[in-house]
Protein backbone atom coordinates (compact mmCIF):
# COMPACT_ATOMS: atom_id res chain seq x y z
CA UNK A 1 0.00 0.00 0.00
CA UNK A 2 1.08 3.58 0.64
CA UNK A 3 1.88 5.37 3.91
CA UNK A 4 2.82 9.04 4.02
CA UNK A 5 2.57 9.30 0.21
CA UNK A 6 1.64 12.25 -2.02
CA UNK A 7 0.55 11.81 -5.64
CA UNK A 8 0.42 15.00 -7.74
CA UNK A 9 -1.16 15.13 -11.20
CA UNK A 10 -1.00 11.40 -11.85
CA UNK A 11 -1.76 10.44 -15.45
CA UNK A 12 -4.45 7.96 -14.36
CA UNK A 13 -5.50 7.20 -10.79
CA UNK A 14 -3.44 8.60 -7.96
CA UNK A 15 -3.29 5.25 -6.12
CA UNK A 16 -4.73 2.09 -7.66
CA UNK A 17 -4.73 -1.58 -6.70
CA UNK A 18 -4.77 -4.18 -9.45
CA UNK A 19 -8.23 -5.50 -10.22
CA UNK A 20 -8.59 -8.94 -11.69
CA UNK A 21 -6.28 -11.48 -13.29
CA UNK A 22 -3.00 -11.24 -15.15
CA UNK A 23 -2.23 -14.19 -17.39
CA UNK A 24 -3.53 -17.32 -15.70
CA UNK A 25 -3.64 -16.24 -12.06
CA UNK A 26 -5.13 -13.57 -9.84
CA UNK A 27 -3.29 -10.33 -9.15
CA UNK A 28 -5.59 -9.06 -6.41
CA UNK A 29 -4.18 -7.49 -3.26
CA UNK A 30 -4.82 -8.29 0.41
CA UNK A 31 -3.70 -6.95 3.79
CA UNK A 32 -2.37 -3.61 2.55
CA UNK A 33 -2.16 -0.29 4.39
CA UNK A 34 -3.30 3.02 2.90
CA UNK A 35 -2.65 5.68 5.54
CA UNK A 36 -1.73 9.34 5.86
CA UNK A 37 -1.66 9.94 2.10
CA UNK A 38 -2.80 12.61 -0.37
CA UNK A 39 -3.82 12.55 -4.05
CA UNK A 40 -3.99 15.94 -5.80
CA UNK A 41 -5.38 16.58 -9.32
CA UNK A 42 -5.22 13.08 -10.83
CA UNK A 43 -6.41 12.72 -14.43
CA UNK A 44 -8.82 9.98 -13.34
CA UNK A 45 -9.69 8.61 -9.88
CA UNK A 46 -8.08 9.56 -6.58
CA UNK A 47 -7.83 6.29 -4.64
CA UNK A 48 -9.11 3.23 -6.54
CA UNK A 49 -8.76 0.35 -4.10
CA UNK A 50 -10.95 -2.32 -5.66
CA UNK A 51 -10.12 -5.98 -6.31
CA UNK A 52 -12.83 -7.05 -8.77
CA UNK A 53 -13.32 -5.19 -12.03
CA UNK A 54 -16.61 -4.35 -13.75
CA UNK A 55 -14.93 -3.37 -17.02
CA UNK A 56 -14.07 -6.95 -18.03
CA UNK A 57 -16.07 -9.15 -15.65
CA UNK A 58 -14.49 -12.51 -14.84
CA UNK A 59 -16.40 -15.73 -14.29
CA UNK A 60 -14.03 -16.76 -11.51
CA UNK A 61 -10.76 -15.83 -9.79
CA UNK A 62 -8.05 -18.33 -10.78
CA UNK A 63 -5.66 -18.93 -7.90
CA UNK A 64 -7.84 -16.94 -5.50
CA UNK A 65 -11.12 -17.18 -3.57
CA UNK A 66 -13.81 -18.49 -5.94
CA UNK A 67 -16.88 -16.45 -6.81
CA UNK A 68 -19.03 -19.12 -5.15
CA UNK A 69 -17.33 -18.38 -1.82
CA UNK A 70 -17.07 -14.60 -2.13
CA UNK A 71 -19.34 -13.01 -4.76
CA UNK A 72 -18.27 -10.07 -6.91
CA UNK A 73 -16.89 -7.13 -4.89
CA UNK A 74 -17.11 -9.07 -1.60
CA UNK A 75 -13.55 -10.30 -1.07
CA UNK A 76 -12.13 -10.10 2.49
CA UNK A 77 -9.37 -7.69 1.46
CA UNK A 78 -8.48 -6.76 5.05
CA UNK A 79 -6.87 -3.44 4.11
CA UNK A 80 -6.11 -0.82 6.74
CA UNK A 81 -7.46 2.50 5.40
CA UNK A 82 -7.18 5.72 7.40
CA UNK A 83 -6.52 9.44 6.92
CA UNK A 84 -6.66 9.93 3.14
CA UNK A 85 -7.28 13.17 1.21
CA UNK A 86 -8.26 13.60 -2.44
CA UNK A 87 -8.52 16.95 -4.20
CA UNK A 88 -9.41 17.75 -7.80
CA UNK A 89 -9.89 14.28 -9.31
CA UNK A 90 -11.40 14.26 -12.80
CA UNK A 91 -13.11 10.96 -12.01
CA UNK A 92 -14.21 9.42 -8.71
CA UNK A 93 -12.51 10.73 -5.61
CA UNK A 94 -12.43 7.55 -3.50
CA UNK A 95 -13.47 4.11 -4.72
CA UNK A 96 -13.15 0.62 -3.28
CA UNK A 97 -14.82 -2.75 -2.88
CA UNK A 98 -14.52 -5.61 -0.40
CA UNK A 99 -16.21 -7.00 2.67
CA UNK A 100 -15.78 -6.62 6.40
CA UNK A 101 -13.42 -3.63 6.54
CA UNK A 102 -13.02 -0.55 8.70
CA UNK A 103 -12.35 2.77 6.93
CA UNK A 104 -11.85 6.09 8.71
CA UNK A 105 -10.97 9.74 8.15
CA UNK A 106 -11.50 10.15 4.40
CA UNK A 107 -11.77 13.64 2.84
CA UNK A 108 -12.69 14.21 -0.81
CA UNK A 109 -12.74 17.72 -2.30
CA UNK A 110 -13.60 19.31 -5.65
CA UNK A 111 -13.93 16.19 -7.82
CA UNK A 112 -15.63 16.05 -11.21
CA UNK A 113 -17.32 12.71 -10.52
CA UNK A 114 -18.67 10.98 -7.43
CA UNK A 115 -16.94 11.79 -4.19
CA UNK A 116 -17.09 8.18 -3.00
CA UNK A 117 -18.08 5.10 -5.02
CA UNK A 118 -18.08 2.18 -2.61
CA UNK A 119 -18.95 -1.32 -3.81
CA UNK A 120 -18.52 -2.52 -0.26
CA UNK A 121 -20.35 -4.95 2.02
CA UNK A 122 -20.55 -5.31 5.81
CA UNK A 123 -17.95 -2.56 6.27
CA UNK A 124 -17.80 0.36 8.70
CA UNK A 125 -16.98 3.93 7.64
CA UNK A 126 -16.17 6.60 10.23
CA UNK A 127 -15.63 10.32 9.69
CA UNK A 128 -16.11 10.76 5.95
CA UNK A 129 -16.12 14.29 4.45
CA UNK A 130 -17.38 14.96 0.93
CA UNK A 131 -16.85 18.55 -0.21
CA UNK A 132 -17.95 19.87 -3.63
CA UNK A 133 -18.06 16.64 -5.63
CA UNK A 134 -19.84 15.73 -8.87
CA UNK A 135 -18.91 19.24 -10.00
CA UNK A 136 -19.53 18.31 -13.66
CA UNK A 137 -23.09 17.32 -12.73
CA UNK A 138 -22.88 13.82 -14.20
CA UNK A 139 -25.68 11.31 -13.74
CA UNK A 140 -23.89 10.13 -10.62
CA UNK A 141 -24.44 10.21 -6.90
CA UNK A 142 -22.05 12.16 -4.73
CA UNK A 143 -21.77 9.14 -2.41
CA UNK A 144 -22.76 5.61 -3.42
CA UNK A 145 -22.54 2.52 -1.17
CA UNK A 146 -23.83 -0.72 -2.67
CA UNK A 147 -23.95 -3.20 0.21
CA UNK A 148 -25.12 -3.27 3.81
CA UNK A 149 -22.58 -1.05 5.57
CA UNK A 150 -22.54 1.33 8.53
CA UNK A 151 -21.51 4.98 8.25
CA UNK A 152 -20.97 7.08 11.35
CA UNK A 153 -19.97 10.68 10.83
CA UNK A 154 -20.67 11.95 7.31
CA UNK A 155 -19.86 15.60 6.63
CA UNK A 156 -21.28 17.15 3.47
CA UNK A 157 -19.89 20.63 2.97
CA UNK A 158 -19.65 22.85 -0.07
CA UNK A 159 -19.64 26.34 -1.47
CA UNK A 160 -21.50 25.20 -4.57
CA UNK A 161 -25.20 24.52 -4.71
CA UNK A 162 -26.46 20.96 -4.68
CA UNK A 163 -25.90 19.29 -8.03
CA UNK A 164 -28.85 18.82 -10.34
CA UNK A 165 -28.37 15.14 -11.13
CA UNK A 166 -28.04 12.16 -8.84
CA UNK A 167 -28.45 11.89 -5.09
CA UNK A 168 -26.27 13.33 -2.39
CA UNK A 169 -26.22 9.97 -0.60
CA UNK A 170 -27.30 6.71 -2.24
CA UNK A 171 -26.80 3.85 0.22
CA UNK A 172 -29.98 1.78 -0.13
CA UNK A 173 -28.78 -1.06 2.10
CA UNK A 174 -26.80 0.86 4.72
CA UNK A 175 -27.33 2.49 8.11
CA UNK A 176 -26.05 6.08 8.25
CA UNK A 177 -25.74 8.32 11.30
CA UNK A 178 -24.15 11.63 12.13
CA UNK A 179 -24.89 13.51 8.89
CA UNK A 180 -23.90 17.18 9.07
CA UNK A 181 -24.18 19.85 6.40
CA UNK A 182 -26.88 21.53 4.33
CA UNK A 183 -28.36 18.41 2.79
CA UNK A 184 -31.72 18.29 1.03
CA UNK A 185 -33.54 15.32 2.66
CA UNK A 186 -35.05 14.42 -0.72
CA UNK A 187 -31.53 13.67 -2.00
CA UNK A 188 -30.86 11.01 0.65
CA UNK A 189 -31.56 7.33 -0.01
CA UNK A 190 -30.47 5.04 2.83
CA UNK A 191 -31.93 1.95 4.49
CA UNK A 192 -31.73 3.45 7.98
CA UNK A 193 -31.05 7.06 8.93
CA UNK A 194 -30.22 7.51 12.61
CA UNK A 195 -29.51 10.66 14.64
CA UNK A 196 -29.33 12.78 11.56
CA UNK A 197 -28.65 16.49 11.67
CA UNK A 198 -29.39 18.28 8.42
CA UNK A 199 -28.15 21.83 8.75
CA UNK A 200 -29.99 23.26 11.75
CA UNK A 201 -32.91 20.87 11.40
CA UNK A 202 -33.32 17.44 12.98
CA UNK A 203 -35.42 15.11 10.86
CA UNK A 204 -37.14 12.34 12.80
CA UNK A 205 -38.15 10.09 9.94
CA UNK A 206 -38.22 9.66 6.17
Amino acid sequence: GVIGFTSYRAGESGVKTWQGTVGSTTSRNYNLQFRDSVVIYPVWDGFDLGADTDMNPELDRPGDYPITQYPLHQLPLNHLIDNLLVRGALGVGFGMDGKGMYVSNITVEDCAGSGAYLLTHESVFTNIAIIDTNTKDFQANQIYISGACRVNGLRLIGIRSTDGQGLTIDAPNSTVSGITGMVDPSRINVANLAEEGLGNIRANSF
